[in-house]
Order: C-alpha cells, then structure tokens, then sequence
C-alpha cells in the first residue's frame, strides 16, 4: 500500500515550487540546549520564528532514534520547501505510530510544527499528537495529548502545536513527540520542528 500512496505523493510534488534558501543563526535567547541550529523553517508561509530540528526530523538516516509501529516507512521523498529538501520522509499508513527522538527544550519553546500531506482518506482521518515527558525529580513521566493534524492532499506546513513548556521547570528537558495517524487515511511526514521562541 505505501509504494502506491507513495507514487501519488511524487506526482503532487512535481507541481510545487522550489525552496528559498535559509541560514542558520545563533539565537540570544532559547539558551539552555547545546549544539541547536535555527532557521526560519516556515518563512515563506508567513511565519518568521525560528526553529530547531527534531533529532533525524527529516528521515534522512531512515527512522533511526524514532519508535514505530505499524504499517509505516521512510520512502524517497524531497521537501520543495527546505533548503536542504533532503531524501525522504515518513510514509504513516492508518493506525501506525511514530514517536520522536528525545529532543531538548526549555519552558522557552512554546510549539512545535512539521511538513505534511495527506495521501489518502476523508474529514476524520488525522494525525493525532502527543508530546511525551521524562519523570523529573517531584514530577513523574507525563503524555500531554497536542491536539490532531488534518493536513490537505498537498504537501505543505502542518499547524503549530503546543509542547506545553509549562510542564518543564526551570531547566532544559528532553521531550519526545508522538504521532498516530487515526482514521482511514494515509500521511506523509518530514521535517519536524521546535520553535525555542528566540531572536536572530
């Protein structure tokens, strides 16, 4: 099924345009987590935040550091709207889940943001998200659901979402985000992203 949800996905992105360039900075605030890159991921959709990669985000070492169950699996894949559009993504067949890597973050990054297309199925199908914290001394290890993604048949920014930082403490954590594609329908992921809420 995936090979054939994966030829339509190519067809649709052969009419889309290609990516503008963006730098990665150094911000002057978000600080707390090491060895970040920011970019303006979403410029030319109107949002000029600055966001950090997820850990393997782009699929582009296969789905090295992700769990994954179900009928899911990177396929080759460019995203026209990166500057580096990369090799592939996530193809998440009905039912399948995906949960991130750890990524760091601090109560400085409000929401997270990805790229996606739904390939295949109706109104109800969505991609469901939950963003998962580590126990942490008083607190114990907490799943905050973040809300669904409907996507459209082509491929472009899901919605921010919130990775609720009220639930960090002072110090930088290690989240991951989990994504489950509910309904009937079929979803191309790439690029998953943190926004820490900083300055250039």
């Amino acid at each position: 099924m995936l090979t054939k949800l994966f030829v339509a996905s190519a067809a649709l992105l052969a009419l889309m345009p290609a990516a503008g360039a963006s730098a990665g900075v150094v911000p002057t605030s978000g600080e707390g987590c090491p060895d970040q890159t920011f970019t303006q991921a979403f410029a030319q959709f109107g949002d000029r935040h600055l966001y950090t990669a997820v850990p393997n985000g782009s699929f582009e070492n296969g789905t090295t550091g992700w769990q994954i169950t179900g009928d899911a699996a990177v396929v080759p894949h460019v995203n026209p709207f990166r500057p580096n559009p990369g090799t592939g993504a996530l193809m998440m067949g009905p039912g399948s889940v995906a949960t991130s890597p750890p990524v760091c973050v601090t109560r400085h990054y409000p929401s997270a943001r990805t790229f996606l297309q739904k390939v295949s199925g109706g109104l109800l199908s969505r991609v469901g998200v939950e963003v998962l914290y580590p126990a942490r001394a008083g607190r114990t290890a907490t799943r905050k659901p973040a809300g669904f993604l409907g996507g459209s048949a082509l491929f472009g920014p899901s919605r921010r979402f919130s990775i609720a930082q009220g639930l960090f403490g002072r110090g930088p954590v290690e989240i991951r985000i989990r994504l489950t594609a509910r309904g009937a329908g079929a979803f191309l992921i790439d690029d998953l992203l943190v926004d820490p809420r900083c300055r250039s």
